[in-house]
């Protein structure tokens, strides 16, 4: 396949999965104001930090997915069916004992855990027994859809990951919408509803894996190399994912005992905000990771470090137009959504937008190291670096840092995981981290600072009252970072399209008036 071809598969994908992120966000946006309003701040603090059992299964699930996602595109870039088979074959395999060994640490360490050392309140232990029990059973789930899920995206069906995602949210709104009028345990009700929403998705997936793809079956194999390739491959990718365990369900725990629930809910719902954002450019990255992968799977390194380079710029520009008026904005609009802010999750929403930058920046990268296949490095360096802030986090909050600082110092291991992914990949493929910063970073930074220049105008010249002022305000900085970013990261020959295709409609418009 040709490299337009290509470009045209993944602008396509993009496309289908921006409809998706539409969807998605709004109808996420608001279920999250109702659930907040259902449970209340309390309850809705214990709900995310029990449901960080469903985070931490979700890692196992991701490094589930990037695997098997991984030997799969491979297998297609390789054109052996009899090789596919075997790998799905194995990965439904590698699920099962995954399920295994957590929910075993689930129901033993966690569940002890749980009734022991978080601060919760004696009469919502019922329930959060409840939650907890609901948030493994939901992981376990998610975890074995993993394969099918792997499989519609090494395939690049994305219209079919997309519709799930749809239904997703739009099942989670139904079961917020009607939790005041079911009676009863608000909390108790909540978890459970969540473990059929998650089993409804995975019928979806399943049904769709075995109808579309050959490969797609619900055996399963012990093969033993290709078990050995996937067990080295997960094995060492499973170090970062018990450090980003410990990192984000720790550090939940350490909000907890600290701070109290509320700072919990807090973060929730930074989180929420956090990953409406990152949808941005997590779903233009999803339409580029099969293609990085069969370039390397071919030989093709240069086209691999090319789309690499491209897929972080891109990213970034696709994030700055939301997160620049949103940092300027966050009050606001976190009161136009929510009602009730509360405390403390300004700033968290804050630091976390500002992070993901440097994840959209990084996220390419990684997918490079990936495709290579060789984890032990990666890994244990991103392990290190997880594992050491971790004890710094809790000296500050134990000496009496307030919680906005905790998760800034929290989040700071991100930029060192970009400076070390380039040095990995560049040890890897001849990665050139010189053409990197003159291609991403440079240009980056630079359209960054111009962003800001309105912005911050509008901040200390004009004070915004009520609704109005606040829609004015964040569409001249959308309008404004939008501009910069068209006419400095956009590539001409695009730009040259865009204003060719406005032309014509106005020229259109005219003849028809």
């Amino acid at each position: 396949m040709s490299v337009s071809e290509n470009n045209r598969r993944i602008a396509r994908n993009t496309i289908v999965l921006y409809f998706r992120m539409i969807v998605v966000t709004l109808v996420n946006l608001y279920s999250s104001r109702l659930i907040l309003h259902a449970l209340g701040v309390v309850d809705y603090g214990i709900f995310n930090v029990l449901g960080g059992v469903i985070g931490m299964l979700g890692y196992v699930n991701v490094l589930l997915s990037g695997a098997i996602s991984r030997f799969l595109t491979y297998d297609l870039g390789c054109g052996d069916l009899n090789r596919l088979k075997e790998t799905f074959r194995v990965s439904n395999t590698l699920c099962i004992l995954s399920i295994t060994l957590f929910i075993i640490f689930g129901e033993t360490v966690g569940l002890w855990f749980v009734n022991s050392h978080l601060n919760i309140e004696p009469s919502r232990m019922y329930a959060a027994n409840w939650v907890y029990q609901c948030a493994l059973l939901s992981a376990a789930i998610v975890v074995m859809q993993a394969p099918f899920s792997a499989a519609v995206i090494a395939h690049e069906k994305m219209s079919v990951y997309a519709g799930v995602s749809i239904v997703d949210a739009v099942l989670k709104f139904a079961v917020a919408f009607s939790l005041p009028f079911l009676g009863g345990d608000n909390l108790v009700l909540y978890g459970s509803l969540l473990v059929g929403v998650s089993a409804v998705c995975f019928l979806i997936y399943l049904v769709a894996g075995l109808a579309m793809f050959e490969e797609c079956s619900l055996q399963f194999s012990f093969a033993k190399e290709k078990f050995k390739a996937m067990f080295s491959y997960s094995g060492w990718n499973m170090i970062m994912v018990f450090a980003n365990i410990l990192n984000n369900y720790g550090f939940n725990i350490l909000l907890n005992l600290f701070y109290g629930p509320v700072v919990n809910a807090a973060r929730g719902l930074a989180l929420q905000v956090n990953s409406l954002v990152t949808q941005l450019f997590s779903n233009f990255q999803t339409a580029s990771v099969p293609q990085i992968t069969k370039y390397y799977a071919q030989g093709e390194k240069e086209r691999m470090h090319h789309l690499i380079c491209n897929t972080s710029k891109f990213s970034v520009a696709l994030l700055l137009p939301v997160v620049i008026p949103l940092c300027f904005n966050t009050q606001g609009l976190l009161e136009l959504w929510l009602g009730e802010v509360p405390d403390f999750t300004v700033a968290f929403v804050r630091i976390m937008v500002m992070i993901s930058l440097f994840s959209a920046v990084d996220l390419p990268i990684g997918t490079g190291i990936h495709a290579v296949g060789r984890m032990m490095l990666p890994n244990v360096t991103a392990a290190v670096i997880y594992l050491g802030i971790f004890p710094i986090t809790y000296l500050a909050m134990k000496n009496g840092a307030s919680a906005v600082v905790g998760y800034f110092i929290f989040v700071a291991t991100t930029p060192f995981i970009l400076g070390v992914d380039l040095w990995i990949l560049h040890k890897y493929t001849d990665f050139s981290i010189v053409y990197f910063f003159k291609k991403v970073i440079l240009p980056v930074v630079g359209v960054g600072m111009l962003s800001i220049l309105v912005p911050v105008a509008i901040c200390l010249f004009y004070r915004a009252n009520g609704f109005s002022d606040l829609l004015f305000k964040v569409l001249i900085d959308v309008i404004y970072v939008s501009f910069v970013v068209f006419f400095t990261i956009v590539p001409a020959e695009f730009r040259k399209r865009f204003l060719r295709f406005f032309k014509r409609d106005a020229s259109n418009c005219n003849c028809i008036i």
